[in-house]
């Protein structure tokens, strides 16, 4: 199955990425190896992580303050966001539709 990332949550990881980048790079590359593990997980096996908000799902980045929030649909699972926990949780909410 295809994973597309949402371009909001393309651009919460790359900035994300460049957060950790600026302390430490090996954080930084423990970090973005745990969304590439996400990713080619969610490929064989959509039904990753729990339900969340409005039919969409979430999995949590292990050692990270970050959950992978994608939808499921027919053909792709597609990322609507790259959350850090502190945020508001349903600033994505409107993503669903784009």
């Amino acid at each position: 199955m295809n994973v597309e990332f949402h371009p909001e949550a393309s651009a919460e990881f790359s900035g994300a990425v460049d957060y950790y980048e600026e302390r430490r790079s090996e954080v930084s590359d423990r970090f973005r190896d745990q969304i590439r593990r996400i990713v080619s997980h969610l490929r064989s096996r959509p039904d990753l992580g729990w339900p969340h908000l409005a039919e969409t799902r979430m999995e949590r980045v292990p050692g990270f303050p970050y959950g992978v929030i994608f939808l499921v649909e027919t053909d792709c699972v597609r990322i609507l966001a790259v959350a850090h926990f502190s945020r508001r949780f349903d600033y994505w909410f409107d993503r669903r539709s784009q």
